[in-house]
Formats: structure tokens, C-alpha cells, sequence
């Protein structure tokens, strides 16, 4: 005997009055919808289900952020259920950078920060298996099966730098690797998901973690601190390892991103650097949530013999 739960399939509200923008979709309906942020799920802010931005049409957007939004990056990409797949693999996606994290985890305080936005894209059509499901792109950047010409980062040699990568994909997930002549090297993470890594236990400072790799799903992100190439190093490339996600999923080759260039300039000197530590970061948001008190309860789910 299985039991499943009685879902409410009952339809949602689509009176004029719920309408939010257009009052009807098309192939090119768009909208926002954040990731991470604590932003209102009205019209003209975070809501997604009666939104709705039609090619040459104007709509505005009044996102209020709370003042103790966690420092960190976050994401936002279109949301039209149907649709959302095919704009987001399309490249319309954002970071969002909410300043501070030098306060949660002061060993960033001071390096050059550099971000670095993974997107995918549909592999043509005549391309049959064993090809991934999807190319991928690094900052707009193709890295096309099969012969991947990575993306190049100039860099100076041995610099300390603090790496905030994204997975914009739709589809494909990440296992990030920096790799030099063939060894890994440490990734000492600081944030995931916009949250400093260890910040949530009471003493409002971050913790780093280090790791090989680094798993990163869609709409996932992750901020590390890494050690750019020597010059002694013939090959230094940031890659993706191999990901099967199973029969009815994606076999992702394991392909590089980027390689680490050294020795052809004096390093990308656009790059901000995160400013000096300033003060031990005060109450956070969410903190003590697991001690707070229950103020309401979901109604518990109904159940049915199959």
C-alpha cells in the first residue's frame, strides 16, 4: 500500500485583478525572480506567479533589501514557468553583490575579487551523445564541445585572490577544480549560496572551509579565496569535473572553464579589491532562528490509499 498526499489542484486566481504587467503571455514573457535575497514577493518586487514584461513593454521593479541583508552574492534570473529554461540558457541572469563579507570573514579584506559567471546553452541539435546535454560559457565566454577552447584569465603570479563563482546554467551542474599540472589545488571557501560559511553558529564570524573541489547546482554560488600560478607552472586550468546525474539526467564530461595565464601580462587590473575589515558584523539575520518560538503551524497533509 502506497500512500500519496492529496495535492489542492485547485487554479490559481487569474482575475485582471491579480495581473501584475501584461495581462497575457507570449514566447518572449519575462520577469525577475532573486535568489537568496529577502525581498517582498509582491508586484513589482519579487513575485512571479502574475508577473508578466512583454517585449517593448516598461515595467518597473522597487526591490526593497533589508539593511541586515548577510553580505554575499546573489542571483536573479526570469521566471515564466515555461519559459524560465529558455531565457535563462539565453544568457538573462544577474549577480547581485550585497557588500561586507571582509566584516563576516576578514582573510578576503584587502584581495582583488574576481567574478566569474559559468552559463549553459543548447548543444546543436545534430550533436548525439557521447556530447553533453549542453555547452557551456564562462562570463559570455563559449567553451564548445568538443575541442572546449577555454576562456583565458590573466593574472598576476602567485597572488592571493578572492574568487565569487556562479552557476547561472539552467541545466548543468558544476564541480569546480583549480588545477595546476595536474595536481588540485585548495579552494578555502568563505560564502555559499550569499552566506559566510560558519556564520550561523552565535559568534557572527565566518569559518573557512577547505576543500579539492567544489559542487556547485544550478543557481548555486560559491566565494573562495585562491592562490593564482607560479611561474614555474606549464598549466594551470580551472575546470569542471565529470557529473552523471543519472539515467533520466545529464552526463557532463569533465571540461575546462578557463586557463590561468601568468606569464602574458601584468594581470587584470581592473579587478576591485574588497576594502579593509572594518567591524565584527552585529546581529545577523536569522540568527537564533532555531531557538525562536513557533508562531503558527502548516495543517498537516492528507493521505490516500493508491
Amino acid at each position: 500500500m502506497k500512500m500519496a498526499p492529496v495535492m489542492d489542484m485547485t487554479p490559481a486566481d487569474d482575475s485582471a485583478a491579480k495581473k501584475c504587467g501584461a495581462s497575457t503571455m507570449t514566447n518572449s514573457s519575462v520577469n525577475v525572480h532573486y535568489h537568496g535575497t529577502n525581498v517582498s514577493p509582491t508586484c513589482h518586487s519579487d513575485e512571479v506567479i502574475h508577473t508578466l514584461v512583454n517585449s517593448g513593454e516598461t515595467f518597473e521593479y522597487r526591490s526593497k533589501f533589508p539593511g541586515d541583508e548577510p553580505p554575499g552574492l546573489y542571483y536573479y534570473h526570469p521566471h515564466v514557468h515555461g519559459l524560465s529554461e529558455a531565457a535563462v540558457q539565453g544568457g538573462a541572469t544577474g549577480l547581485i553583490v550585497v557588500r561586507g563579507i571582509e566584516n563576516l570573514q576578514p582573510a578576503v579584506a584587502g584581495l582583488p575579487q574576481r567574478l566569474l559567471i559559468v552559463r549553459d546553452y543548447p548543444m546543436p541539435k545534430e550533436l548525439q551523445p557521447p556530447a553533453p546535454e549542453n555547452n557551456v560559457s564562462l562570463n559570455y565566454i563559449p567553451v564548445p564541445y568538443p575541442a572546449y577552447p577555454p576562456a583565458v584569465i590573466h593574472a598576476k603570479p602567485l597572488e592571493r585572490q578572492f574568487w565569487r563563482v556562479a552557476n547561472n546554467s539552467a541545466d548543468t551542474i558544476i564541480d569546480v577544480e583549480l588545477n595546476y599540472d595536474g595536481t588540485p589545488q585548495p579552494l578555502n571557501v568563505v560564502a555559499l549560496d550569499g552566506v559566510a560559511t560558519g556564520s550561523q553558529d552565535g559568534t557572527r564570524m565566518g569559518k573557512i572551509v577547505r576543500v579539492k573541489h567544489l559542487l556547485i547546482p544550478t543557481a548555486g554560488r560559491a566565494e573562495f579565496i585562491m592562490t593564482t600560478p607560479g611561474l614555474d607552472v606549464q598549466k594551470a586550468v580551472l575546470l569542471t569535473r565529470y557529473i552523471n546525474t543519472g539515467e533520466a539526467g545529464d552526463s557532463d564530461p569533465t571540461r575546462p572553464l578557463a586557463v590561468i595565464d601568468v606569464r602574458g601580462s601584468q594581470g587584470d587590473e581592473d579587478l576591485q579589491t574588497i576594502p579593509a575589515f572594518q567591524h565584527v558584523s552585529g546581529r545577523q539575520r536569522f540568527e537564533g532562528l532555531a531557538e525562536a518560538p513557533v508562531t503558527a503551524k502548516a495543517p498537516p497533509l492528507l493521505f490516500r490509499k493508491e
